[in-house]
């Protein structure tokens, strides 16, 4: 039986202890499972805001010792509170917004000025009340000489020394108030928990507390639930940088870490399993392009969920540490890893490197679980042994073959949206579906085209400026017919591409209102095409045939054969709609439509072409 005793610290206090400047020579330190900081400036705002209120807020659990005469307490849970109370402490005025200072407040400025107290003037004066907190930091850093100029000059009024004093009274009050409500929270009583149990129980003990509600995403109770003591060397040295940056931070804040030492983790480069995932992961979406996702996140899951689906048949994530330990060499591994990243990037690299949309910042086509999926099928085909050193014997022979079989997948995979749902759990039937070690046959390609192609079709668009942008399928689908079309200078050259409708939208705009019709598919795909920039910029919202002053500049038949498969004869029917009345939105509705489906049987045989697939050869 373990004791635990409730106590009473003021903030100040608390902070304090947290900086190591306690007068009772006790200090916080904060252990290595604990979560980073993650509240919101409006949770820390309204955390503030419960204080000054006399909200009830809960209490903080602290693990009580003694290292070497000094009374220690380690933050088990509070960090969130600890960190936002510290960061009000230091810098009250950061938590002070506009809307605090209340109308009464910005009369009283008024009043001193003799200006007539309208909602518009009272809201002049709030703004520069907020203006010039947004400068200082303590209250008693606070100088009134250039905001008193600034709301005289505002105002337009030549003061002399007894509206400057007046006016300085006046704030002076204004801030009085704010400072009361500081002095309140630093001398509110917090109440603490003090658990003065063994170290090994800690990380059960935080997983417990923070299991409950939503306070924690899982791969945070990780850090606590996992081996915490067990470590092993990792030569990646980014990936050693990354975590005792992180630790640092804490540090910086004047948070002391328990048992961290950036000297001795620089020296023996050893990490827990936890801390190695969670540099994995900042490592993996730094350095590879394809995995540059949730870039922001301040713990990224992407490395341990890739680990995960790599290692294991099923989702096993919460025993993962277990795995990574049982390891000879995790270096070995992470070699392998990223064998299979390279493999997979050089596989689908027709697709995320072709030139497209260059006037456009580089997108991502992929999911994350579709792109994770790839690899981990990889890796379990690269490798069938636990060493990881060596690569399956048959995979020599086989790599070309889901080399091709893999860009492929990933084509379709986007088409069909196949990863719009299913997450992590998709990955492990993929896996053991041996999805991507499959063909798809014609039948199966012809089928979801037509279908993205139908489903395109009911989308309804009727204004120029509304017309949907280019979406991941459809890119990925003019990238595959345009792979031959475009030859290696294309894609390497300075020239930029545009994606064109066919059919100019701006036309197509005109017709739809002219016939009093509900929209058409505007952006369908087949009325989507690539065009050198040099060309769209100089017909604008004519059609190819339309403008005379393009058809000197370009070869329109090269134009016909490399960009837009059409004859002028396709498109005659936009001049013949000219003439259409209110009634006739069916008729354009079934010449635009036909339009569509002619020239996406001609885009199916330039994709299927540029994937060398043959309609009497049921496999690739």
């Amino acid at each position: 039986m373990y004791d635990c005793k409730p106590e009473v610290w003021k903030v100040d206090e608390l902070i304090a202890a947290i900086e190591g400047k306690d007068r009772k020579d006790r200090k916080i330190v904060v252990p290595m499972f604990q979560r980073n900081r993650v509240w919101t400036p409006k949770q820390e705002k309204t955390f503030v805001d419960s204080i000054i209120n006399g909200y009830p807020f809960g209490s903080m659990l602290f693990h009580k010792r003694i290292d070497n005469s000094v009374l220690t307490y380690v933050l088990v849970d509070g960090l969130q509170r600890s960190n936002t109370l510290k960061k009000y402490i230091s810098n009250p005025l950061s938590f002070v917004e506009d809307k605090d200072f209340s109308d009464d407040e910005c009369e009283k400025i008024l009043d001193v000025l003799n200006v007539e107290k309208t909602p518009e003037k009272i809201e002049m004066v709030r703004i520069e009340l907020s203006e010039f907190i947004k400068k200082h930091m303590k209250f008693d850093d606070l100088k009134y000489v250039s905001l008193i100029n600034s709301i005289v000059k505002k105002f337009k009024i030549d003061y002399s020394g007894e509206l400057f004093e007046k006016l300085e009274c006046a704030l002076t009050n204004v801030f009085s108030g704010k400072k009361f409500l500081y002095e309140t929270v630093k001398n509110t009583e917090m109440p603490i928990i003090i658990y003065s149990g063994p170290d090994f129980t800690l990380p059960e003990i935080f997983g417990r507390i923070n299991s409950k509600g939503t306070p924690l995403s899982q791969y945070e109770i990780y850090a606590a639930t996992w081996a915490i003591e067990k470590k092993f060397k990792v030569n990646n040295q980014e990936i050693v940088k990354i975590n005792i940056q992180k630790y640092k931070e804490f540090n910086a804040d004047n948070f002391a870490v328990d048992k961290f030492s950036p000297d001795e983790m620089d020296k023996s480069c050893e990490l827990n399993p936890f801390d190695y995932l969670y540099g994995l992961s900042r490592y993996l979406v730094e350095n590879f392009d394809n995995l540059r996702i949730n870039t922001k996140a301040k713990l990224n899951p992407l490395g341990f969920e890739l680990v995960n689906a790599c290692l294991n048949s099923d989702d096993k994530i919460s025993e993962l540490d277990k795995k990574l330990l049982a390891m000879k060499d995790v270096n070995k591994f992470e070699k392998a890893l990223i064998n299979a990243i390279n493999f997979v990037d050089d596989a689908i690299k027709p697709m995320t490197q072709f030139k497209g949309n260059k006037r456009q910042s580089k997108r991502m086509f992929h999911s994350k679980f579709q792109i994770l999926s790839m690899i981990a099928s990889v890796f379990k085909e690269m490798y069938i042994d636990a060493d990881y050193s060596i690569q399956n014997p048959n995979w020599k022979k086989e790599k070309a073959d889901w080399s091709t079989k893999l860009l492929r997948w990933y084509i379709n995979d986007i088409i069909t949206n196949y990863w719009s749902d299913g997450g992590t759990k998709k990955i492990y039937q993929v896996s053991s579906n041996k999805r991507y070690a499959q063909s798809i046959s014609y039948d199966t390609w012809n089928s979801d085209l037509d279908n993205y192609f139908n489903k395109s079709l009911q989308r309804i668009e009727k204004k120029a400026s509304k017309v949907a942008s280019a979406k991941s399928e459809e890119y990925v689908i003019l990238n595959t017919i345009y792979l031959e079309k475009f030859t290696l200078m294309d894609n390497l050259g300075l020239e930029k591409f545009d994606i064109e409708h066919i059919a100019p939208k701006e036309q197509m705009a005109r017709l739809i209102a002219q016939t009093n019709g509900d929209g058409l598919s505007i952006s369908n795909i087949a009325n989507l095409c690539y065009l050198p920039e040099y060309a769209n910029r100089t017909k604008h919202d004519k059609t190819f045939y339309q403008d005379d002053k393009y058809k000197d500049k370009v070869d329109i038949k090269e134009i016909e054969a490399k960009y837009s498969f059409t004859k002028e004869a396709d498109l005659k029917w936009i001049e013949e709609s000219s003439g259409f009345e209110k009634k006739d939105f069916p008729k354009l509705k079934e010449t635009y439509e036909r339009y569509c489906r002619n020239r996406f049987v001609k885009m199916k045989k330039e994709f299927f072409k540029a994937l060398k697939i043959k309609k009497n050869n049921t496999s690739f």
